[in-house]
Parts: C-alpha cells; structure tokens; sequence
C-alpha cells in the first residue's frame, strides 16, 4: 500500500508474489529490497546483499555509539561470520585515552575464538602481535619477529636483490 500526502511511502511490486518491496518519503524511494532480498539504499538495483548509494557526494556508512566514556569502548564493530554463524574475524574502532581519540583494532579467530591480530593507534604507530605499539612498527610475539622479504620470481640468481629496507 501507499500514504499519499502523508510522510511515508510503502510499495510493492508484482502482484500477489512481490519481486520488490520500496519504502520512501516524499513520492520517492529510499530502500529497496529485490526479490533476491538484496537491499539497495539510494538505489534500486542492489548489485550485492546490501548495496549504499549516494546520489553525489560520499557515500558513507557511518556506525555510532553515543556512550563510549571510557577508555577500551568500541564504537563501532564490522563482524565476519562463518556459514554456521562462528565468528571469523572483526574490525572495530576502539576508543583509546579520550573521547574523539580513537584505534583501529583489527581481530582474527581460531575455533571462533577472535582476539586482536593488529591495530593501528590514534598516532598511526601500527603493532602487530601487541595492543600497544610503542613505535611505527611494533612487532611482538611469542616466536622470534621476523620481516620476511620474499620474492618468489625463479629466474632470480644468486646475488640479485629481491627487497630491501632503507634507513
């Protein structure tokens, strides 16, 4: 059904088994969900399972919490899951010693079980293996940290330089 004049648009489309459902204001269409269940925000032809578009501008997703006083506090989280719904990895911003300060905190999982992997901090100091990187890179773990530079081109000989660190 439709509100015309009023400040909501519901639609169907199809007849009895709808192939897309829209929802808008103002005459004019701002989700749409297709009969493969894609949602499209801004559009109407959801090319993936959820599909933003901004019409000019940005396009930003943008995930908030209003109450993250203390330090540690995640404001926002994107979840990856297995088919069996077991959690495989996250990304999460994370507040860090004030309120718009703030890491990127990057998790992985093993038996479903994620723990943070990597975060770069408010300053840009990247640590990998620790929560608290006191350099640019901060490599931490239990074996010994090791760069490895590889590369994997055969027709290498001896003695040909196959990466380099600059100081």
């Amino acid at each position: 059904g439709s509100s015309a004049g009023g400040t909501a648009l519901m639609k169907e489309s199809g007849g009895n088994a709808a192939s897309a459902v829209s929802i808008g204001t103002g005459g004019n269409n701002a989700i749409n969900i297709d009969s493969s269940q894609r949602v499209g925000i801004g559009t109407s032809s959801p090319a993936n399972l959820v599909n933003l578009a901004a019409g000019s501008g940005d396009c930003t997703l943008q995930l908030s919490r209003n109450n993250a006083s203390s330090n540690g506090n995640t404001y926002g989280n994107l979840l990856f899951t297995s088919d069996t719904n077991v959690n495989v990895a996250r990304v999460r911003g994370v507040r860090q010693s004030a309120a718009n300060d703030a890491a990127l905190v990057f998790d992985t999982a093993a038996s479903g079980s994620l723990t943070e992997s990597m975060r770069i901090d408010s300053s840009g100091k990247v640590g990998i293996g620790t929560s608290s990187p006191d350099t640019l890179l901060h490599l931490s773990g239990a074996d010994t940290a090791v760069i490895r530079l590889e590369n994997s081109d055969p027709s290498l000989g001896s003695n040909q330089i196959i990466g380099s660190l600059e100081f």
